[in-house]
């Protein structure tokens, strides 16, 4: 069974009383609409109690049994709750960074308690016990005040698995087609085959020399 050093709900539970109490200051006023305000407030009471409803499961050991079923009935409002009209159907809460702090700007001294609960040893217990509920709880606060969450309440990074990339099988490379040499032409039945110059014979050996043609003798009479 999971122990906390200390109860961090009561705090917890100051700390969005104290926003609902500068929200309460704005209404009626030009910075948040009426049917807004209702919105921030139930969005602040249903927070603190899902906190108080934590703490205690985790303390009490019960924070592997299923949550009981939610009653289909509105919560009562709390007693200090201002007379708040029906909030229009297209209304919807922001979801930017600082959303309440730019439409309140009083509620920014309020971001430094938050930061400060944070730190707290029996906030750390909580979170290392429940850290997927208390998530889902803290990092909703923590955006509309400008808080970054710390690392501890990020939540899981989903690990993508890249499909196995198969390899190709090589492609044969294709044999060589062996080329035919040219046929030799045959010696019988076709051109002529020029064999070289033959030796000449030992008649027609020196007819290619050159003979000057003999004078006649000069006659003596």
């Amino acid at each position: 069974m999971a122990t906390l050093s200390q109860n961090p709900a009561p705090r917890f539970t100051t700390l969005i009383e104290e926003l609902c109490r500068v929200l309460h200051k704005h209404v009626g006023t030009s910075l948040v609409d009426a049917a807004m305000v209702v919105l921030i407030w139930n969005r602040l009471t249903r927070l603190a109690k899902r906190f108080a409803r934590l703490v205690e499961r985790v303390q009490a050991g019960t924070l592997d049994d299923p949550a009981p079923a939610r009653s289909q009935a509105a919560p009562a409002p709390p007693a200090a709750a201002p007379d708040r009209p029906s909030a229009a159907p297209q209304e919807v809460l922001p979801h930017h960074f600082r959303w309440l702090v730019n439409m309140v700007p009083e509620a920014e001294a309020l971001a430094a308690d938050l930061c400060w609960q944070l730190q707290r040893a029996e906030m750390w217990e909580l979170v290392f016990a429940a850290p997927r509920q208390a998530g889902r709880i803290l990092r909703p606060l923590c955006k509309m005040l400008g808080v970054d969450p710390p690392s501890m309440l990020q939540p899981p990074r989903a690990v993508r698995v890249r499909p196995v990339e198969e390899t190709p099988e090589p492609v044969p490379e294709p044999e060589p087609v062996p080329v035919p040499e040219p046929a030799q032409p045959e010696d019988e039945g076709g051109w002529p085959q020029w064999r070289g110059p033959e030796p000449l014979s030992e008649t027609e050996e020196g007819s290619g020399e050159f003979h000057p043609p003999e004078r006649p003798p000069k006659n003596r009479d």
